[in-house]
C-alpha cells in the first residue's frame, strides 16, 4: 500500500462503516478510503423483518457492497481482521494481507444475545443479516407446509409455535400481572 497516501481503514461495513466511507466520499476526502467487511452484502437491519415476510425484494434490504459503492473512491476488501497494530498503524487481516493507515475507524458491529434464555443459543434462528432474514423464512414456511399436512393435532402446534427473543432492552421484563 501506498505509504505516502495516508489511507484511512474503516473496518467493518455496518451502518456506521458504509455510511462513514459514503460521507467522507461525499465530502471529497483527499485520502484513500478502504472498506473492510467480511460479508459481500450490507444487511438494512431496520427492515430485515420486510425481508422475511417478503414484502421487500433481498436487494432493497440486502444489497451487495459491489453495488453500493461503484465509482464512490471507495476500495472494498472482503476479509476478515486479525490483529490490528496500533504502534504500527497496520491491520492484518486472515488472508495475510497488511493493510497500513493513516486513520482508523473502528466499526465492527454487534453481538447477538439471547439474554440468557436457556436453549435459545442452540435452537433459535437470529434475525441480524440478509441471509438469516432468508434463512428464517424459509424454516417457517416449511414449518407451516408440514403444519397444514400434519392431522395431529399436537404435532400441528408444535410445528406452529414460535418463541421470539430479544427485540429490546433486557432490564424492561414487562410481565402482565
Amino acid at each position: 500500500m501506498n505509504q505516502t497516501s495516508h489511507p484511512t481503514l474503516i473496518l467493518g461495513g455496518g451502518f456506521v462503516g458504509l455510511f462513514t466511507a459514503l460521507h467522507l466520499s461525499r465530502q471529497n476526502y483527499p485520502h484513500p478510503i478502504i472498506l473492510i467487511e467480511q460479508r459481500d452484502r450490507f444487511s438494512f437491519k431496520p427492515l430485515l423483518y420486510e425481508l422475511l415476510s417478503g414484502e421487500l425484494h433481498p436487494q432493497q434490504v440486502y444489497p451487495r457492497y459491489a453495488d453500493l459503492l461503484p465509482n464512490r473512491g471507495i476500495t472494498l476488501i472482503q476479509d476478515t481482521v486479525q490483529t490490528i497494530d496500533l504502534h504500527q498503524h497496520r491491520v492484518l487481516l486472515t488472508s495475510g494481507q497488511n493493510c497500513d493507515y493513516g486513520n482508523l475507524v473502528l466499526a465492527l458491529g454487534s453481538k447477538t444475545t439471547y439474554f440468557n434464555t436457556p436453549g435459545a443459543a442452540d435452537h433459535a434462528l437470529p434475525l441480524t443479516s440478509g441471509a438469516e432474514a432468508i434463512a428464517l423464512r424459509n424454516q417457517l414456511q416449511s414449518r407451516l407446509r408440514l403444519a397444514i399436512q400434519t392431522q395431529d393435532t399436537e404435532q400441528r402446534q408444535q410445528l406452529l409455535t414460535v418463541a421470539i427473543i430479544g427485540a429490546g432492552r433486557p432490564e424492561l421484563n414487562w410481565r402482565v400481572p
